[in-house]
């Protein structure tokens, strides 16, 4: 009886023995040999599947905080105020916490979601970047709603199609409204902030200011 000699491998042992052809039928013999054969393979693909599912693991937990997607504030934008108490500070673009409203029209400004905000911290900037061309009928629109804040003027949609905004949230170009959260110059790991949905409003704000 002849032996092959094997890695120590788990699952195997140190000899394989082979039983001469003459005893054994060599269709026998193949089988053994193409048995042993697969949980070699079985082994080694296990063996290198290990690193990949350690860099995985190490991806999926390093995702914290903020997303590596930097958001752009065009420079050449102009700046409006709606009532004479509350102006524009060019330090909100710097604020490591704020809430960016992107707006193609002015209706959703009718809707509450300041109140939930101030619940929570009355100085987190919320920058509103609003595209409609008419500034005056922004502004009057805005003094309707009773909603003091001053908004970036956009009219030509520099700041969506620099960030490629409806891209990155998959928005069809019929979608109007694009509001996220941010840490420094980065998109907020949150994404999107539903102000439309006050409860859920309230608990992404739970979230992000935590």
């Amino acid at each position: 009886m002849n032996a092959l000699k094997f890695p120590n491998l788990p699952g195997f042992s140190g000899k394989l023995s082979i039983v001469k052809t003459k005893h054994l039928k060599p269709g026998r013999l193949c089988l053994q040999m193409d048995y042993h054969i697969l949980r070699i393979t079985y082994y080694f693909r296990f063996m290198f599947k290990l690193p990949l599912l350690f860099f995985i693991i190490l991806v999926s937990f390093s995702q914290c905080g903020p997303s590596s997607e930097k958001i752009i504030f065009p420079e050449n934008l102009k700046t409006y105020q709606v009532t004479d108490s509350l102006a524009f500070d060019p330090d909100w673009f710097s604020a490591e916490k704020k809430l960016v409203v992107v707006s193609k029209g002015l209706y959703v400004f009718s809707i509450p979601f300041m109140d939930i905000l101030e619940e929570y911290d009355k100085e987190m900037p919320v920058i509103i970047v609003i595209t409609s061309e008419d500034k005056d009928e922004i502004i009057q629109r805005l003094t309707e709603y009773e909603f003091p804040y001053p908004f970036i003027h956009d009219p030509d949609g520099l700041f969506i199609e620099e960030n490629q905004l409806w891209k990155r949230f998959g928005y069809q170009e019929k979608n109007t409204i694009a509001t996220f959260f941010m840490e420094g110059d980065f998109l907020s790991e949150l994404g999107g902030a539903e102000i439309g949905m006050r409860q859920l409003f309230r608990k992404q704000l739970d979230a992000y200011l935590k």
